[in-house]
């Protein structure tokens, strides 16, 4: 099942979650405050996000839709990253590739717009201003992933346990954002998609909802060396 849910937050995060400007430094011109602002020195009580939909049903058919994505995909690996390249930033159009009719791939998309966040459970983490524009975060309740990351504002990078992240510029409020809501933030990418056996991509992302003014920071995990793979997010809220 974690699998399954992993791919579909994949889809629709390439779908919906993303929308960048190209790198460059930190301008703080998308509508976003700047991120020292988002990080509050000391210990902070987190909320951890989860994505789900309300109807059992929905869950069960969109769980069955996920099924025929993943063996059509497994088929075609390295097509799927060529793809995902062509169309970055925007909705993945139909592909017999999929392995769905196009009445399914229009489904699927249906039941992936009405995916939310919620709050699944409480979290703690630390945040310590560790230089003029450094600033380390660590887990110290609750969470998984998110732990020993240092944000370096004076060279827009985030240090993590699996590699240094460059900055990839702002992320601006849009009606796409459908499963998290609208939102303002910076985005900071470690990537090498090259190959489909062995790639890592990893990304960092730090905002403000619109409505809610909470800070949410992303955290995404995928790198594969062969066999071995890892596959994950993790997603917290917190008020200022």
């Amino acid at each position: 099942m974690k699998k399954k849910f992993v791919f579909v937050l994949i889809m629709i995060l390439i779908i919906a979650l993303t929308s960048c400007k190209g790198a460059g430094d930190i301008e703080g011109s998308g509508g976003a405050i700047p991120p020292e602002e988002m990080l509050p020195v000391g210990t902070v009580n987190v909320d951890l996000m989860a994505m789900g939909l309300q109807s059992a049903e929905d869950s069960d058919r969109l769980t069955e839709l996920i099924d025929k994505l993943q063996i059509g995909i497994a088929a075609n690996p390295d097509w799927l990253t060529d793809y995902v390249k062509e169309y970055e930033g925007k909705e993945l159009p139909y592909h017999p590739n999929f392995g769905l009719s196009q009445e399914e791939y229009d489904e699927y998309l249906g039941l992936s717009d009405n995916i939310k966040l919620y709050k699944a459970a409480d979290g703690v983490i630390s945040i310590e201003k560790t230089d003029d524009e450094q600033y380390t975060i660590s887990q110290k309740e609750g969470l998984r992933l998110i732990d020993n990351i240092t944000i370096d504002l004076s060279n827009n990078t985030v240090s993590t346990n699996f590699g240094t992240c460059k900055y990839n510029g702002e992320i601006k409020a849009s009606d796409q954002q459908i499963a998290t809501g609208r939102w303002n933030g910076y985005s900071w990418i470690l990537e090498d998609m090259s190959d489909a056996s062995n790639y890592q991509s990893i990304q960092f992302n730090l905002g403000q909802m619109e409505d809610s003014k909470k800070i949410i920071m992303y955290y995404q995990v995928r790198m594969a060396n062969g066999e071995n793979r890892i596959d994950d997010l993790e997603v917290i809220q917190y008020p200022l």
